[in-house]
């Protein structure tokens, strides 16, 4: 008996529910969103506007200038200087060569333990020389000084010199 009772009840529900589903699908709510633009202009209601208006943007012509990120929050707006217009041109600076790099790199450095006596290692790209103090690599580079940070090269024939730090490449 109790699930004669049940099973009467289930069925009651089920036929209600059928009875609210059909009812609402032959009677749509007024308020039911309209599903195109057309439709909502029809029904009264006022829509944004999706359009992408590029004649305003042209008649911009450049003129929207940001002062922002808008993508980044912690950044402040950076104020942008006026131009100034200057009709004083100064002469350009009188050419200074450069001076040419350095011919070596610092590849390495090792001490004696027992002399103290230290060789560095220089590389010039394809080949690697090992120099003390005072020695000249191919015929031309003297190694004035070994410091602590740098090492002092400097050009036998040319007068010139460079100080190469010592850091690994």
């Amino acid at each position: 008996m109790k699930q004669k009772g049940k099973l009467a009840a289930l069925l009651v529900l089920v036929v209600v529910l059928l009875a609210v589903n059909f009812g609402r699908k032959q009677n749509p709510p007024a308020s039911r969103a309209a599903s195109s633009p057309a439709e909502a202009k029809k029904q009264g209601k006022r829509i944004p506007d999706l359009e992408l208006r590029l004649d305003l943007l042209e008649e911009a012509g450049g003129r929207v200038q940001v002062g922002r990120n808008i993508f980044e929050y912690h950044v402040r707006a950076v104020p942008r200087p006026t131009p100034v217009q200057t009709a004083v041109v100064a002469p350009p600076a009188p050419a200074v060569e450069p001076a040419p790099p350095a011919p070596f790199r610092f590849y390495g450095f090792a001490e004696d333990s027992q002399g103290g006596r230290r060789r560095v290692f220089l590389t010039n790209g394809e080949e690697i020389f090992i120099a003390t103090e005072g020695e000249t690599l191919l015929r031309r580079y003297r190694v004035a000084r070994i410091r602590a940070t740098s090492i002092e090269l400097e050009d036998v024939v040319a007068k010139r010199q460079w100080v190469l730090p010592l850091e690994q490449p």
